[in-house]
């Protein structure tokens, strides 16, 4: 008759480290449970407050596109007025146009021969 190899297997031991094991992970996860409470992320400040901004920081502004019409209506104005610009040194600033309309019924200044 052929003897075969006795069972040796034992399913208890592996039953108690799978259990032990569990154990182990929910104790973890418990003594992590405050730490995930501190370090869980605050809801934003309210938007009508404002945010504190220590001094000499830059501050963002409020309406970029009314902020960019204005400037550029600001431009617009000066591009198409005249004024000065340094009066005793006697600068004016006036429209591309007109200056142009000058040059030409003017000319060129005569440029300073180099010494």
């Amino acid at each position: 008759m052929i003897k075969h190899e006795a069972d040796l297997s034992r399913v208890r031991p592996i039953v108690y480290i799978l259990l032990f094991t569990l154990a182990l992970v929910l104790l973890g996860g418990l003594a992590m449970w405050p730490l995930y409470l501190y370090w869980l992320p605050r809801p934003p400040a309210p938007v009508f407050e404002p945010l504190p901004v220590p001094p000499g920081q830059v501050r963002l502004q409020r309406n970029p596109l009314a902020d960019l019409a204005g400037y550029q209506e600001r431009e617009q104005q000066r591009l198409h007025s005249v004024g000065w610009v340094d009066r005793e040194a006697g600068v004016v600033h006036m429209p591309i146009e007109r200056a142009m309309d000058l040059l030409l019924e003017r000319g060129l200044p005569d440029a300073e021969a180099p010494q």
